[in-house]
């Protein structure tokens, strides 16, 4: 784990910046983004972004989206539309569109 954390926009969610939870790392690849899913946002997920739907550890949010540097750049709590219209702006931020 990290003791860093990006800075997160005002009322960002408290995962935001902050380093991906314990158990959750040897999912990562350095090169892409990685998002894990609980069934809350995986819809229309676009090439190049893992999904994956941990079986071992527990998320502390449906979804997480994580950076190729480990670093949380989206969470939800939420659930259908509201989580995929999270990951959309969310991946429109992380890819500048």
């Amino acid at each position: 784990s990290s003791d860093v954390r990006y800075p997160a926009p005002p009322g960002a969610h408290p995962l935001v910046g902050r380093f991906v939870p314990d158990g959750l790392a040897r999912y990562l690849d350095a090169t892409s983004p990685v998002l894990f899913d609980l069934g809350a946002a995986s819809t229309d997920v676009p090439a190049g972004i893992r999904v994956i739907s941990p079986d071992g550890p527990t998320l502390p949010a449906r979804s997480l989206l994580v950076r190729p540097d480990g670093y949380v750049a989206w969470p939800s709590e939420e659930d259908g539309p509201a989580a995929a219209a999270g990951l959309r702006q969310a991946l429109d931020a992380l890819f500048g569109d």
